[in-house]
């Protein structure tokens, strides 16, 4: 949704060719305040706030069955990465912000990840860098 500049007009386009009582799984990127030239250079049209991504999917005609914001974990890193990276703008044409870290570190990051989606099942988490919706198109 990220990518579309109508994301309202897909999001309706969803709607119509889902089954009843089909399923759709959206994940966006979470908060305008971390929109950096990484979200440019990915060509991203915006990042969302929870209750943002909630309306617009519920308007499409969708009941929510979940959602919640993801990443938490590493989001302090994240946001002080992307605060920075802002301020410090270079000049030039955007880049993306991946790094490939050591292979130990990515698996704990993994194991962040994974502990996260563990925790998703019974709790929505308040805060992170992304968003994870699962909705159900209404009978």
């Amino acid at each position: 949704l990220e990518h579309i500049e109508d994301d309202v007009k897909v999001l309706g386009e969803f709607h119509r060719v889902c089954k009843e009582d089909g399923k759709i799984i959206v994940t966006a990127p979470a908060y305008m305040f971390l929109w950096s030239e990484h979200d440019q250079a990915l060509e991203h049209k915006r990042r969302y706030a929870r209750k943002e991504l909630h309306d617009k999917i519920s308007s499409a005609g969708f009941k929510i069955k979940k959602i919640s914001y993801f990443v938490t974990f590493m989001f302090p890193a994240i946001a002080l990465f992307r605060i920075l990276q802002n301020i410090f703008k270079k000049p030039g044409k955007p880049d993306t912000a991946y790094i490939m870290p050591p292979k130990l570190l990515n698996n704990i990051f993994i194991g962040f990840l994974l502990l996260e989606g563990f925790i998703i099942n019974f709790f929505n988490i308040p805060f992170g860098v992304s968003l994870i919706c699962l909705a159900e198109k209404k009978k």
